[in-house]
């Protein structure tokens, strides 16, 4: 693996990237069913269907970002799950 230091990266940053983290995240999900029909005839459980897509939404986001950006950008990261959560049960 490489890693490459830019100019003012310090060696506490660089172990935050290189380091695999364990982060707790709470997340709230509000849903609406927009049509009762196809939520019956389309999905087993749409309950859980809807949190199974928001755990694995959250974890593949945050995933790709470091703990700093995950701590910053809380308002961001809202702002992509809404939108692909949207797309997801649409």
């Amino acid at each position: 693996m490489e890693v490459h230091l830019d100019e003012g990266t310090s060696l506490w940053v660089l172990k935050l990237n290189v380091l695999k983290l364990t982060v707790a995240v709470d997340a709230i999900v509000y849903s609406r069913i927009v049509d009762p029909v196809a939520s019956v005839t389309k999905v087993e459980r749409v309950q859980s269907a809807t949190q199974l897509l928001a755990q694995t939404s959250l974890r593949n986001m945050l995933g790709t970002k470091t703990l700093q950006e995950i701590l910053s950008d809380r308002e961001a990261i809202a702002n992509q799950m809404e939108v692909h959560l949207d797309e997801g049960t649409s």
